[in-house]
């Protein structure tokens, strides 16, 4: 994240809310806008921290002014506590829809900034980002519930499916190249007497397609799996029209029990990378690319 300036009067953008954002145009112009995103994610963080604790201050009073009630002074303290808290959890609220995840836009960022020297400068990138969250109703796949007794319901488990990223450019070469990343994964909820136990469990799927320029004779190389550790699984393919690579990525997972704990890592640039210099492996025309 980049903070921003001491002093810079900065505003949340409500276009870097969570939704769909599509931009298209010259590498420069693309980082602008990703560092923008970044800003303004990093002031949504501040603004939910600051306001929660707004908020626990307003709890707090709450149940001071409910104590010193018998000596006149409560009923004054209850409603600052409550107007605290309605303020601090209100302004946190709505300060959590700028929020977003970090790796979506930083993925992106890294793996534009390795590319851009072999990228045409002529032609503009197409990249789409979703900042939704995968378990969203519109990306549900199925949702299974057990039933243990007649009257007692199981685990309720929700598989999804995101795509969440798209980038289409051209290289100085003329090959056409398009990245897509989609999440996969599954949302079980546990309900336990006082509380519910939730885990949620994805990866990451890579999909990369090189196409040659159009007229130009090649053949196919070969189409080995990336060396990254990262990369769980690897399929490739050879069409008449270019290569096509889909890899999965780690598995990350995310349990709340009384706390939070995370266990897996999120896939890398160099992992999505890796299944880009692999598409071009394996069109034996094509020229040694700097990122390679």
């Amino acid at each position: 994240m980049i903070p921003s300036r001491p002093g810079e009067s900065f505003r949340m953008d409500k276009r870097y809310a969570k939704g769909r954002l599509q931009l298209e145009g010259p590498w420069a112009s693309l980082r602008s806008q990703l560092d923008e995103i970044s800003r303004n994610d990093s002031k949504a963080e501040t603004q939910v921290a600051s306001s929660n604790r707004t908020g626990c201050w307003g709890l707090a009073l709450i149940f001071v002014g409910i104590f010193t009630t018998a000596l006149g002074i409560g009923i004054p303290i209850l409603i600052l506590g409550a107007a605290l808290a309605v303020y601090g959890f209100g302004r946190s609220a709505s300060a959590r829809q700028y929020d977003l995840e970090n790796m979506r836009y930083q993925l992106p960022m890294e793996i534009l900034d390795k590319l851009a020297v072999d990228l045409d400068q002529a032609r503009p990138i197409s990249l789409t980002i979703d900042f939704r969250a995968s378990q969203s109703p519109q990306f549900v796949q199925k949702t299974e519930q057990n039933k243990f007794l007649i009257f007692s319901s199981g685990p309720k488990i929700t598989y999804f499916s995101h795509p969440w990223l798209e980038l289409a450019a051209c290289t100085v070469d003329g090959h056409r190249i398009k990245l897509s990343l989609t999440r996969e994964g599954s949302y079980k909820e546990v309900a336990k007497r006082k509380r519910t136990k939730t885990r949620l469990r994805f990866y990451d799927v890579v999909s990369s397609v090189v196409r040659p320029p159009a007229g130009q004779e090649w053949t196919a190389g070969s189409l080995d799996k990336p060396g990254r550790a990262g990369l769980r699984t690897f399929q490739a393919r050879v069409t008449s029209q270019g290569v096509a690579v889909k890899a999965a990525g780690p598995i990350y997972s995310v349990v709340c029990n009384r706390g939070t704990l995370t266990s897996g890592s999120y896939i890398h640039a160099l992992d999505v990378l890796g299944v880009l210099i692999a598409c071009f492996r394996g069109i034996t025309g094509a020229k040694e690319s700097n990122f390679a």
